[in-house]
């Protein structure tokens, strides 16, 4: 995030903001999970999968977590994805978080590996984190957007943040944060803890444990 808080400017820009080093930061939390999940808004606006780019990350996955690349999840409300995103085409594994009332757009197309219903108008995250450990699923890396963030955050599934402070001011009153989602009150979300803190040449690597 900048240091004003925003994790892209108000017209949600795909725009990259860390460097390098963040990228390679992105890289070992990545090579950790057994799958990825990003909202639809967060995959429209980049239009790919978040892949292990390391040679030597990739090279040490396969006997861990049974697969090259992580599973990339969208979680979608609405099931209104283009097909012709560079996503469809990417070599990886691909499931679908969605409600009963939109399911049934991708039920039977060979677009997704799996798709897990949970709910009916909104993702219960209970039961979709349930079907995914059936599935073989353990630890997954929460990418974004905020939205999503909030969702699960707000029933109690997340166990740590990682927080890249990249130096630069985005500023607007509708730029994303990394929570956004309703308004809350203070504290009606877990506090958090500081576990470690590390400065890589203008940014700030910050690491916090939940609950």
């Amino acid at each position: 995030m900048s240091v004003d808080g925003h994790i892209a400017d108000g017209s949600r820009s795909p725009h990259r903001i860390g460097s390098r080093a963040d990228r390679e930061h992105l890289d070992r939390r990545l090579a950790d999970c057994d799958a990825v999940l990003m909202g639809a808004s967060t995959l429209r606006a980049i239009g790919y999968a978040l892949q292990i780019r390391d040679p030597g990350l990739l090279a040490a996955r396969p006997e861990r977590h049974g697969s090259r690349q992580p599973v990339q999840i969208v979680a979608s409300l609405s099931g209104k994805l283009s097909d012709s995103m560079a996503f469809f085409a990417e070599p990886v594994p691909r499931w679908l978080v969605t409600v009963s009332s939109s399911a049934g757009a991708w039920q039977n197309r060979d677009h997704f590996d799996r798709v897990v219903t949970a709910g009916d108008d909104e993702v219960d995250w209970h039961d979709a984190m349930s079907q995914l450990a059936a599935g073989g699923i353990g630890r997954v890396c929460l990418a974004g957007g905020g939205d999503l963030v909030a969702g699960v955050l707000g029933q109690g599934l997340v166990d740590e943040i990682w927080m890249t402070v990249c130096p630069v001011l985005i500023g607007g009153r509708g730029a994303p944060t990394p929570v956004d989602g309703p308004d809350l009150l203070l504290g009606q979300l877990p506090a958090v803890s500081l576990v470690t803190a590390e400065q890589a040449g203008e940014e700030l690597f910050l690491h916090y444990r939940v609950g």
